[in-house]
This record gives structure tokens, sequence and C-alpha cells, in this order.
């Protein structure tokens, strides 16, 4: 077992960025991706603030501006024994299922936010409903151009939102 090995080249993660937020509508954060990384793990607690079963989308920023179009999700959601999935053209990361008293913890895979090609997500999410038992999702997006992205921005389809997201670098 080596105990000296320098840090750099050994794998895990590596915090870049935390970010609170309180009762929005989005959230962008900036001059996070770089080329020293090539993936990243986003790590979510959130609450909503203004209303059940909203969704959680995303887009890839270049120098402080949104890129809005080809993106494209699939995901998969379970509550109690009932499946169902759906499919679409947005950049998907989840829903808040709270309605304002429980938690919603996303746990999301970022790949090549900084290579101009295809970037995608795939994550877990965990939603506690006020009202009855937890739901979990699966949830794979991509969003497919040659922009190179530096940033992320996190806007709900509907209410907004409070919690914490944590961006970490994966060392290779």
């Amino acid at each position: 077992m080596t105990r000296n090995r320098d840090v750099a080249t050994q794998g895990g993660l590596v915090l870049l960025n935390t970010t609170a937020f309180s009762a929005v509508t989005s959230v962008s954060i900036d001059n996070v991706f770089s080329s020293t990384y090539q993936n990243y793990r986003l790590v979510f607690n959130m609450t909503d603030a203004s209303g059940n079963n909203a969704e959680i989308w995303w887009y890839g920023r270049t120098s402080g501006v949104d890129v809005t179009t080809n993106y494209a999700f699939q995901m998969t959601y379970s509550r109690s024994t009932t499946v169902a999935s759906l499919a679409g053209s947005v950049g998907f990361i989840g829903n808040i299922q709270t309605g304002g008293t429980g938690t919603s913890q996303y746990e999301v895979f970022l790949a090549n936010p900084q290579i101009a090609a295809e970037t995608v997500t795939n994550g877990v999410v965990y939603s506690q409903v006020q009202s009855g038992g937890p739901y979990l999702w699966t949830v794979a997006s991509r969003q497919i151009s040659s922009s190179q992205f530096d940033g992320i921005k996190f806007y709900t389809s509907s209410g907004t939102m409070t919690g914490t997201v944590r961006i970490y670098g994966v060392r290779n």
C-alpha cells in the first residue's frame, strides 16, 4: 500500500463550488468547469418553497450565456409499486416532490462540459413527498453541440426552489 502518493495523482472528488439559494426560480454558477476535469459530480439538497412537483432543468453556460437548444432526457421513477417513464427535450435533473415540507436529494454525474461534443448527465433523485412515501428517480439527459461549457444554470418548471448545490471535480 502506497501512503505517500501525490494527492493530485490520486482518484477522488475535489470540491469546486458550494452555492446556497432560497426561494429562487433559477441559479447560475459560472466559471466552475475547466479543462482540469472531464467529469463532475453535483450534489443537491433541496426543498420546494412554493408548490409541489416542480421539475428542475439545466442549461449549460458559456461566458455567462445560457445555451438553450439541443437537449433531451429520459427518466424512470417509482413510488410504492408504481413505475413509470418519460422522455422529453429539456435538460432534466429531477423533480421536487416535497410540497415545502420534505427534502429532495439529487446526485448527478456530469460528463464532458468542457469538450466540444455531447455533454451528458445521469443521476438519482430521492424525494420525500409531504403526504406520502418517497419517490425514486433515475434520470439521464444530454446536450449536443460544439459548445464548451464553463458554467451551468438550474431552473424550475414552476414555483421556486431552496437548497444547496455542491459541484465536485472528479480526478482522473
